[in-house]
């Protein structure tokens, strides 16, 4: 899956690693580990809404809720049609998929990642997951279900678009982002002197990209790019 198919790269990354990981992560509903997204402990211990809340802020840099009961209330309802869900009608890969196992339950039983062709990324327990389950199964298994879908590939690929990270462009980029807001993230690099430091600066540009967008970029050609922007152009730096 690729931008070619129209499935954002957040998503590929994220099943491509449910795939390179299936059996490896501990299922606890208690661990200190459940919400960790870093890097050292994407295969600690968690259960199925810590699961998708890690992969969602990892990948895409998203926060969609702690639990079950919150992550409902994230991102666009594709449907909550048992007959639609169990066919995948209207589904796309990453889509997730919220449960209930025995009756009305607005905060849900379980959540699973959709992994498309019918089937879907479980970590449900008791056992080590992520597992390759069928969709059509465990939604027929359901009182009822939920399909919500955390990210769209129009606003994926427009903002792929938006913020191509070739090494030509990173300098117009590390500009842009120092003089608009973006999202606020511009308020606290305000408190860095680019000028004097512009390696703290590209660190903090860098960082503040989801990692599926990083590309193969380091930090050294963040900065070179930032260096050039500081030779050539005034940086506004406001508040």
């Amino acid at each position: 899956m690729s931008k070619n198919d129209g499935t954002p790269p957040e998503i590929t990354a994220i099943l491509n690693w449910q795939k390179a990981h299936a059996g490896q992560v501990p299922y606890s509903e208690t661990a200190s580990t459940r919400l960790a997204f870093d890097t050292a402990h994407l295969t600690s211990a968690t259960d199925c809404s810590g699961m998708v809340a890690r992969m969602f802020a990892h990948f895409a840099g998203l926060t969609v809720g702690t639990w079950t009961g919150n992550e409902r209330n994230y991102g666009q309802l594709v449907t909550t049609s048992k007959a639609d869900a169990a066919a995948g009608k209207g589904m796309l890969p990453g889509d997730v998929i919220l449960f209930n196992w025995s009756g009305p339950n607005p905060n849900f039983d379980h959540i699973a990642i959709y992994a498309g062709a019918g089937r879907i990324w479980n970590h449900g327990g008791p056992g080590k997951g992520p597992l390759d389950w069928s969709l059509a199964s465990n939604v027929n298994a359901a009182t009822n279900v939920m399909v919500r879908r955390f990210i769209t590939p129009t606003t994926a690929n427009a903002q792929e678009d938006d913020m191509d990270l070739t090494k030509a462009n990173l300098a117009d980029i590390a500009k842009a982002v120092w003089v608009f807001d973006n999202g606020g993230k511009s308020h606290a690099w305000a408190l860095l002197n680019v000028s004097a430091n512009p390696a703290r600066f590209a660190a903090a540009l860098l960082a503040a990209l989801p990692p599926a967008q990083r590309g193969g970029l380091t930090e050294t050609d963040v900065e070179t790019a930032v260096r050039k922007v500081l030779d050539g152009a005034t940086i506004q730096t406001g508040d």
